[in-house]
């Protein structure tokens, strides 16, 4: 019997003061308790998600399913967290590094798509014509002419 299952402890912000750490994600499940995510990690250690750290892996790199985020590296770090009352608290927070893949063993990249570079049309722009006279010579309005 595998005694991991019983002894997963959870990063604490303890655990992430003295400096940042980096984990891989091996998986990502619903807690039990709560309406987060946990991520689970490939040492056996695991993070609840909150929504800002949840947002914050989907921008920095497009993920949208729990699947996807096998294989992720990610950095935890000391940082500000909303506290739910209007401001913030110090607690874990997430970010992808710079350069950060997934594991080779995962068929998804996190690169986006390269797209074909498009050429704008070409806009011929109409020749303009001299005005003529010194271009004061219009006529006054109705309400501005003597009567």
């Amino acid at each position: 019997m595998d005694l991991s299952e019983f002894a997963q402890p959870y990063i604490k912000l303890a655990d992430v003061k003295n400096g940042p750490l980096r984990k891989v994600i091996a998986g990502a499940e619903k807690s039990k308790n709560f309406d987060q995510l946990v991520a689970n990690f490939t040492d056996h250690t695991n993070l609840s998600l909150c929504k800002t750290n949840l947002s914050a892996i989907m921008k920095a790199t497009g993920i949208t399913r729990s699947e996807a985020l096998a294989g992720l590296e990610i950095e935890l770090y000391a940082g500000p967290l909303p506290d739910g009352s209007g401001g913030t608290k110090e607690g874990v927070c997430v970010r992808v590094p710079t350069g950060s893949a997934k594991a080779e063993s995962t068929d998804q990249k996190l690169s986006p798509p390269k797209l074909a570079a498009v050429k704008p049309p070409a806009v011929k722009a109409a020749p303009k014509k001299p005005p003529e006279g010194d271009g004061l010579d219009d006529p006054l309005p109705t309400y501005l002419q003597r009567s």
